[in-house]
């Protein structure tokens, strides 16, 4: 009953015209910066640098040698540590250790399989869409983590 209270009603559609006003604001001053840079002709060149689909496959190839970088610095990074923690125990890896190091090879290989061969298709496709394609991928490959991380815990 309360919410058909006319000074409720009152409050909400002032609190509502106030958030209207905001984004209208904030809209036309968003506009009005666009059309400053569009008709700036260097702004006008980086825009249309920014918008070409050749440029953003260009930004899409530098995510995905960045992405196999980082993978293959994991991967070193990863054997080393296991290296280092099996070391004292001539070289033997328990059931734990074994298990960390194959989530994180597996996840590596599904996500490097996956990026290389679909991604680059979407890449030559659909650039805006790989961004999205890569975010399913570290969603993927955490939840490999995620389940060994799950099993070892199983083995302590």
């Amino acid at each position: 009953m309360w919410r058909s209270h006319p000074a409720w009603l009152a409050a909400i559609r002032k609190e509502a015209e106030g958030v209207a006003r905001l984004y209208r604001a904030a809209l036309e001053q968003g506009t009005a910066l666009f059309d400053h840079v569009a008709n700036d002709p260097i702004g006008a060149a980086a825009l249309s640098v920014i918008q070409h689909p050749l440029f953003l496959k260009f930004l899409g190839l530098l995510v995905v040698l960045r992405v196999v970088y980082v993978w293959m610095m994991e991967e070193g990074a990863a054997t080393a540590h296991v290296q280092q923690i099996a070391a004292p125990q001539s070289f033997k890896l328990t059931g734990k250790e074994r298990v960390h190091l194959l989530a994180h090879r597996l996840g590596s290989v599904v996500v490097l399989l996956l990026l290389i061969f679909p991604g680059l298709l979407i890449l030559l496709a659909e650039p805006l869409m790989f961004l999205m394609f890569t975010l399913l991928l570290a969603a993927i490959y955490g939840a490999i983590r995620l389940v060994g991380w799950v099993i070892a815990a199983l083995f302590e």
